[in-house]
């Protein structure tokens, strides 16, 4: 559909490869060429479908929007795009670092609700891109910096806030090698700047004003920039994250913990300390400790490719509280505030305390006291005495001391095990709105531990702390819409706040909305989209969802078959301890499938997978014990595999054991269990069992003689296309 409306739109213009895709559409890439004078352009069109999908319509439907109603709702969304472009046209001119935007058109989408946005803008290289061919060096990040610092100076000049700076959105010219700023989809005013990112935007390179929802100015784009920029100079990495392996989830989470908290970045590993210094003022948590312009942060890093030395600043010098004169306005000095008129006193006025503050900023020191102790930051590390430090900051009802002391008494870290006791702290730290808290207190409701199980009081704290972005939680509280566990079922819900977590980085979400988007629950179904939600989850070593794009590769599900790639897939979930993958890795080694054919290695793999209780595995592992494929032979204990497989419902086991049954193999002949284990796998469907069990029926073996119900089953058998089934049935 895409593809066609541009050649209607643009007709002159030939329709190449797709760039990429997102939410609400794609990137082609384009070509011009004038016959006449010889003359190729090339462009990259983005092509933005409003809504992104017909479900979307068809939920705002549900939920009982008129059908005018719906249009308008998404002819605004139209129009928050359009402002995009006309922002980005209004920069035009201003600087050579914007993404050029070079003509535009709004179509109408035919026969449903909705429309087409089509920009045509500059072909340009993505930075990730660009950098595998090009790998960076300091000169190129401070050309990096330099450029897109001119793109916010542009920016500055018409008043405006990009709020989205991140790797995604910058690129490469590749003839000059200039960086540029694009995507101003959520760029915005000054005049109106508070708390407006709540759901837009990327968390990982928000500042933290933005996070907390306080007012900000321009000075968050300095900060995303000077994360761009860590990166960079890190191994690509974020601040706090090891650079000598991957980072796994639960270290994401709490490298972005440690810097919303306001801890000291630690030195980017390959930066100069010229360039360290510049990169590190521009991530200070305080905005006024950062650049104040981009300009002033472009100076800097020049001055660092020019090899000067930095201005000196003026220290003021310390203000000392005996020195003050104490009268008119007060003056605030760390938590000390002066009062307007202090009490008379024969020895000279006093300063008078706000006894709160000090009450906060004793916590507050008391807490990162136990910080130190707890890592072993610049201390010996002691558990022990970082519970001693959280203690007397949770008791001061510092929020964060709370959640930690919560954590430590759950677990009985530097403290006897204590689950109620960590509830309250949990509750306390929750009830002040700490997410992490709020996301541990339903943890301890879904799980019944420290409390008793209330599944509706569990989903109740998750979307408390999923509203507030903690993608935990919103994975947790996806699972309860999913399956309408503490609220109603709601699968379109489950999709969203899968949506929510997966954008955040959450493999455990990214795999869920992958499964959604395979089957087709709460959105339309998209297997492609499914393989891309899979294998960003895999990549960073979530197993279900290694096993589940095995599946797809293996099969060609979403993507093009490769039974190869699928075999490596189950291999890393499969050494995970994934069950499935590990009987998914052993079924190609027994058929050779994507690997050469290994039966020895089969029985390795269904051998551990059974061990864990997966019942095909265990059937699996019985079939190869009884013909003696891939180990020895033994019949005796493939009937206890077949055993176990059957008790859990396997049909295909019940099939097998019901056949040693009657045959008395590696058991004593039963025919009365036989026809019990077949009558359960034929109720089942399996065609082979329906068969046998017909057969037993009409020869009377193991149960009363019924010819009648023996046609029956070889009827049922037959239909599926059971061969010696419908042999038997045409003898009858």
């Amino acid at each position: 559909m895409e593809r066609e409306a541009l050649k209607k739109i643009w007709p002159e213009w030939t329709i190449g490869r797709k760039l990429g895709s997102g939410g609400f559409g794609a990137v082609y890439e384009a070509t011009h060429t004038d016959e006449l004078f010889d003359i190729s352009e090339q462009a990259a069109i983005k092509v933005i479908s409003v809504p992104a999908n017909r479900h979307d319509a068809e939920m705002l439907c549900a939920e009982g929007s008129s059908e005018d109603e719906v249009k308008a709702y998404f002819a605004q969304m139209v129009g928050d795009f359009v402002k995009e472009i006309r922002l980005m046209l209004s920069l035009d001119g201003y600087s050579n670092h914007i993404v050029s935007i070079k003509n535009h058109s709004v179509v109408a989408k035919e026969q449903e609700i909705g429309w087409y946005l089509f920009i045509r803008m500059e072909l340009l290289t993505p930075y990730y891109e660009y950098m595998k061919k090009h790998p960076m060096n300091e000169a190129s990040v401070i050309k990096l910096g330099c450029d897109i610092c001119d793109a916010l100076e542009a920016c500055a000049r018409l008043r405006v806030i990009h709020r989205d700076i991140k790797p995604e959105n910058i690129m490469v010219h590749e003839g000059s090698g200039n960086f540029k700023l694009g995507d101003f989809g959520i760029a915005k005013a000054l005049e109106n700047t508070s708390g407006a990112i709540t759901r837009t935007g990327t968390w990982m390179y928000a500042a933290p004003e933005v996070r907390f929802g306080k007012k900000y100015d321009h000075r968050v784009d300095i900060y995303s920039l000077g994360l761009v920029l860590y990166g960079a100079m890190n191994r690509n990495r974020m601040p706090f994250l090891p650079v000598d392996k991957p980072a796994a989830y639960r270290e994401r989470e709490e490298a972005l913990d440690r810097r919303m908290r306001g801890e000291k970045l630690p030195p980017p590993c390959d930066a100069s300390p010229e360039l360290t210094a510049v990169i590190l003022q521009a991530c200070e948590f305080d905005p006024t400790k950062r650049f104040a312009t981009a300009t002033e942060l472009r100076q800097a890093l020049e001055r660092v490719k020019n090899g000067e030395a930095a201005p000196v600043k003026k220290e003021t010098p310390p203000v000392i509280a005996g020195n003050l004169k104490v009268e008119g306005t007060p003056v605030i000095a760390g938590n000390l505030k002066l009062a307007e008129k202090p009490a008379e006193d024969p020895q000279g006025p006093r300063v008078s305390i706000k006894w709160g503050e000090a009450e906060a900023e004793e916590a507050r020191k008391q807490y990162e006291q136990g910080e130190r102790y707890y890592y072993g930051r610049g201390i010996a590390e002691n558990k022990a005495e970082a519970v001693q430090c959280f203690r007397k900051a949770a008791k001061n009802g510092h929020a964060e001391a709370q959640y930690k002391l919560g954590l430590c008494s759950f677990e009985g870290i530097g403290t006897a095990k204590n689950r109620p006791r960590a509830l309250e702290w949990y509750r306390k730290a929750a009830e002040q709105g700490h997410a992490g808290a709020q996301y541990q207190l339903g943890e301890c409701y879904k799980n019944g531990t420290g409390a008793a199980a209330d599944q509706a009081e569990a989903a109740s704290w998750y979307r408390k702390a999923a509203e507030q972005g903690h993608a935990d939680a919103q994975n947790s509280l996806g699972w309860c819409c999913q399956y309408g566990t503490g609220v109603a079922k709601n699968e379109t819900e489950a999709a969203k706040w899968y949506q929510k977590a997966a954008a955040q980085g959450h493999a455990v979400a990214q795999g869920n909305l992958g499964w959604c988007c395979q089957y087709g629950i709460g959105r339309v179904k998209n297997e492609t989209e499914a393989v891309q939600w899979y294998r960003k989850a895999a990549e960073q070593g979530n197993a279900v969802a290694q096993n589940n794009l095995g599946w797809c590769l293996q099969y060609g599900i979403g993507a093009a078959k490769n039974e190869a790639e699928a075999v490596q897939w189950y291999r890393k979930a499969a050494e995970q301890g994934n069950t499935r993958a590990q009987t998914n890795l052993g079924w190609c080694y027994e058929k050779g499938c994507g690997i050469a054919q290994n039966k020895t290695e089969a029985v390795k793999w269904y051998r551990k997978s059974a061990v864990q209780g997966s019942a095909v595995a265990q059937g699996n592992l019985g079939w190869c014990l009884q013909y003696g494929s891939g180990t020895t032979k033994n019949e005796a204990e493939a009937v206890q595999w077949y055993r176990k497989a059957a008790e859990q419902g396997n049909a295909r086991a019940q099939t097998n054991l019901g056949w040693c049954y009657e045959k008395g193999c590696g058991i004593a002949q039963n025919k009365t269990e036989a026809v019990k284990w077949y009558r359960k796998s034929a109720m089942q469907g399996s065609a082979v069992a329906q068969g046998n069990l017909g057969w037993c029926l009409q020869y009377g073996s193991g149960t009363t003689k019924n010819e009648a119900e023996a046609v029956q089953w070889y009827r049922k058998a037959a239909e599926q296309g059971n061969a010696r089934a419908q042999t038997n049935l045409g003898w009858c």
